[in-house]
C-alpha cells in the first residue's frame, strides 16, 4: 500500500537531529561497550521518530525526495555526537535512496506494508547466484552489514553468471530479515557501536523484481521515481552517507578539543608551575589547522553536491570528469578529515589518552571510517589521476 507523507523540511529535519546530539553523546561511550556493539533500540527509535531515515525516501512511498546535501548535514550532525550512530544513519540512509531505484515490486516489498522500514547493505559481490525459474538461488556470507541488528531487509551484492558464456555480472540483491542471520563478530577498535558484522543466506530465493545489476545504477535515471534526485549515478553519490559521519566525527572532535582546552590547564616542568592550556602555541596551530582542514573537506564535498543535483535537474547528465572528480574529492575529504582529527588528538596530551575523552574515540572512528573503500585514497585518486593524463579512467565510476 502506497503513502504520501506530509512533506517535513529541511530545516526542520536538521534542527531535528540537533535536539538528539547531546543523547548521542551521552551514549556513544556505551553504545561500543555494549554487549552487542551496536546503536542501541532507543537512540533508533528516535532517529525514526523523528524521521530522518525518511529524508531520501520516494515520496510515494512517505519520504520527503530531500537532496544530497540535506542528508551530508543530517549525518554530519548525528556524527557530531556519536560516530557510530552517525555511521548506521549515513548508510542506512543512502540504501533509502538506493532502493529508489530498484524495480517498483521491490519498493512495495519493503515499504508497502511498513513505510518506516529500511535495508542494510553489504555491496561486496561476494557470491555467485544461481538462476532458477522466476529468480536467483544465494547461499554465502557478506561482511560490514552495519545497522543490519535493525533492517528489516538486507541488500547482497552477487554475480549473474553471463549469458553466452560473458563475463558475471554484478546486482545487487534484496532479501528480507527472516531469510538470513547475522554473525555476532563485529569487534572493532573505531565505529566499535555500528554492528557491521556478517550476514550469512543459504539457499535463498530471490525474485527477479529484487535484484538490480550494478551497471544500470551506475548510468543513472530510476525505473519509477523520476525525481532528479533519483536520476544520479550511483558511485558519484553512494559515498556521502559515509563521508557525511567523517565530516560529523570531525567536528565533534574539534568541539571537544577546543572546550578541553579552553578550560584546562597544564602542570608543565617542575619549576614551571600551571599554565592554561590555551595558551599554548602549539595547541593554537592544531586548532587552526583542523578547523581549516574541515572547512576544505566540506567546501570539496558541497560543491560535488551542487553541481551533480544542477546537472540532473536540468535533464543533463554528469561528464566522466564530473564522475570522477567525485570520487577524488570525497576520498581528499576524507583525508583532509583523518589529518584534522589526527592533529588535535595529538594535541590533547596525556588527559586526550583516557577512554572517557571524547576526542580518542573520534580519532579511532574516523581513522576506521577513512578505511572504507569509498574513501581510500589510494583507490579513489586513480580514475581522476588516470582521466587527466588522457588514460581510460578504468573502475567504477
Amino acid at each position: 500500500m502506497q503513502t504520501q507523507n506530509q512533506l517535513v523540511s529541511a530545516g526542520e529535519l536538521q534542527l531535528r537531529a540537533a535536539a538528539l546530539v547531546p543523547m548521542l553523546k551521552d551514549q556513544a561511550a556505551e553504545c561500543e561497550r555494549q554487549r552487542q556493539r551496536q546503536v542501541s533500540v532507543e537512540v533508533m527509535r528516535a532517529i525514526q521518530d523523528a524521521e530522518l531515515l525518511r529524508a531520501m525516501q520516494p515520496a510515494r512511498f512517505g519520504g520527503f525526495e530531500h537532496d544530497f546535501d540535506v542528508m551530508l548535514h543530517l549525518g554530519a550532525e548525528l556524527g557530531r555526537g556519536c560516530g557510530s550512530t552517525g555511521w548506521v544513519f549515513g548508510v542506512l540512509s543512502d540504501h533509502q535512496w538506493m532502493l529508489g531505484l530498484f524495480p517498483f515490486e521491490s519498493q512495495v516489498d519493503v515499504w508497502g506494508e511498513d513505510p518506516r522500514a529500511f535495508v542494510s547493505a553489504s555491496y561486496a559481490p561476494s557470491a555467485t547466484a544461481e538462476v532458477v525459474q522466476g529468480g536467483y538461488r544465494l547461499s554465502g556470507k557478506w561482511g560490514f552489514a552495519s545497522g543490519c541488528d535493525h533492517a528489516s531487509w538486507h541488500m547482497v551484492g552477487a554475480l549473474i553468471p553471463g549469458d553466452d558464456g560473458g563475463p558475471p555480472r554484478p546486482h545487487l540483491m534484496l532479501v528480507p530479515h527472516a531469510d538470513y542471520r547475522i554473525e555476532d563478530d563485529w569487534f572493532s577498535v573505531g565505529l566499535a557501536g555500528s554492528g557491521s558484522k556478517d550476514v550469512i543466506l543459504d539457499n535463498v530465493f530471490v525474485p527477479a523484481h529484487r535484484a538490480v545489476s550494478f551497471a544500470s545504477l551506475s548510468v543513472g535515471g530510476a525505473l519509477v521515481n523520476d525525481s532528479p534526485l533519483y536520476q544520479l549515478p550511483f558511485a558519484s553519490v553512494v559515498t556521502i552517507g559515509t563521508l557525511s559521519t567523517v565530516l560529523g566525527i570531525t567536528r565533534g572532535a574539534i568541539e571537544s578539543f577546543l572546550e578541553s582546552a579552553r578550560t584546562k590547564t597544564s602542570i608543565g616542568g617542575a619549576t614551571r608551575g600551571s599554565t592554561k592550556v590555551a595558551e599554548s602555541v602549539p595547541v593554537q596551530q592544531a586548532a587552526a589547522a583542523a578547523s581549516a582542514w574541515l572547512d576544505a573537506a566540506e567546501l570539496l564535498v558541497q560543491r560535488d553536491i551542487a553541481v551533480a543535483q544542477a546537472k540532473v535537474s536540468a535533464g543533463e547528465t554528469l561528464s566522466v570528469e564530473d564522475r570522477v572528480r567525485c570520487r577524488r574529492d570525497y576520498a581528499m575529504a576524507a583525508g583532509l578529515c583523518v589529518r584534522a582529527v589526527n592533529t588535535v588528538f595529538e594535541k590533547s596530551g596525556a588527559r586526550g589518552m583516557h577512554l572517557r575523552n571524547p576526542v580518542q574515540r573520534c580519532w579511532r572512528d574516523v581513522n576506521v571510517a577513512a578505511r572504507h573503500v569509498g574513501l581510500s585514497w589510494d583507490i579513489n585518486s586513480l580514475p581522476y589521476g588516470r582521466y587527466a593524463l588522457g588514460l581510460d579512467p578504468k573502475g567504477q565510476y
